[in-house]
């Protein structure tokens, strides 16, 4: 089956589209084509410069699998995978099983996966610099690789939102529950200090000569970032 290359090439310009409001359900687009489903949905306004489109995939089991080959797209994905273990090769004939839940870090290089049966997948995906905001992690240790959301979130944050994920009753559902996450994650005082630490470091490196202002419109993921915090802590950054 080759479908799923397929939609995996379209799904950078389905994510910049314009949604599609359905029952005021932001579905961007459904792809629906023999036993395959594919959407994707726009991001919360308070998201949506960090998180450039969620997604789900549903496709039948089927006795026929061969592998999928996934190209680079430049983003970093959080991956849910509500179906039965897929499969990712690391050579021909060698491969691992994904963590069910993980993030799949920018891939330089293309490579094959293969569902094991009943695929079913929700997932995030992020801008690269937006994902940088939530992570202490440098983006690029976790390129090219899948790393368990407990090793970058920790156990306990991590059994609770997959917990809440795998129950939810929906997709709607399950795009609150992620972004109530995620939103929690920026009003973290580690997050919102390495926020506004990077962009002192910028006006220090500028000498004084640049504002806060202009340092947050070149970053828009930090712009936004510093102003979701500030609705909580009730800080007026309008002027910066």
């Amino acid at each position: 089956m080759k479908l799923i290359l397929r939609i995996r090439k379209e799904t950078l310009l389905e994510c910049n589209r314009q949604a599609v409001n359905n029952d005021d359900f932001p579905t961007k687009r459904t792809i629906m084509e023999d036993n395959v489903k594919y959407q994707t949905f726009k991001a919360h306004t308070h998201l949506e410069s960090l998180v450039k489109c969620y997604w789900t995939l549903e496709v039948q089991a089927q006795e026929d699998y061969q592998k999928q080959l996934i190209i680079p797209d430049g983003c970093i994905e959080m991956i849910f995978i509500l179906g039965d273990d897929v499969k990712r090769y690391t050579s021909e004939d060698k491969f691992i099983i994904q963590p069910r839940e993980m993030v799949l870090g920018q891939i330089t290089e293309p490579f094959y996966i293969e569902p094991t049966g009943y695929v079913n997948s929700f997932a995030v995906r992020f801008y690269p610099y937006g994902f940088a905001n939530f992570v202490s992690v440098p983006i690029k240790k976790l390129a090219n690789k899948e790393t368990p959301l407990k090793s970058l979130f920790g156990v306990k944050s991590t059994k609770e939102l997959v917990q809440n994920i795998n129950t939810a009753a929906d997709t709607k559902k399950r795009i609150k529950i992620v972004e109530d996450f995620l939103l929690e994650k920026l009003k973290n005082k580690t997050t919102i200090d390495n926020i506004v630490k990077t962009t002192v470091d910028a006006m220090l490196l500028s000498k004084g000569s640049t504002s806060i202002g202009a340092i947050l419109k070149k970053d828009l993921s930090k712009r936004n970032s510093l102003l979701i915090p500030a609705v909580y802590m009730e800080v007026d950054l309008t002027n910066w």
